[in-house]
């Protein structure tokens, strides 16, 4: 994914670089990261103990991949005026009623 430009060509996402990360490193930091975000594994071991694990980048989907990059992506919303009137950070943080056109 790349950055995201409307019709209007309006700026509509930008890609953060810890999405890709998330994608491709097994970085201590990332496997929390998956973990907490659900991206996880259930193993059995022969004793019959479960374990959840975060998946390893390896082990990602393409759909698992494409989440990761989408919930780290700032989004942005526009009026019929061109204002920009929200704006989507990372994760669902929000924060409406800009005024700024670009």
């Amino acid at each position: 994914m790349h950055d995201a430009y409307d019709q209007r060509d309006r700026l509509v996402r930008v890609q953060a670089p810890q999405g890709f990360a998330l994608t491709t490193s097994d970085a201590f930091w990332a496997l929390e990261e998956r973990q907490r975000l659900g991206f996880t594994v259930t193993e059995t071991d022969l004793d019959g103990n479960i374990t959840v694990r975060a998946k390893r980048a390896g082990e990602l989907t393409d759909a698992d991949k494409q989440a990761l990059i989408a919930d780290y992506a700032v989004s942005y919303a526009y009026d019929g005026r061109n204002d920009r009137t929200s704006t989507f950070y990372p994760l669902g943080q929000r924060c409406g009623a800009q005024k700024f056109r670009p």
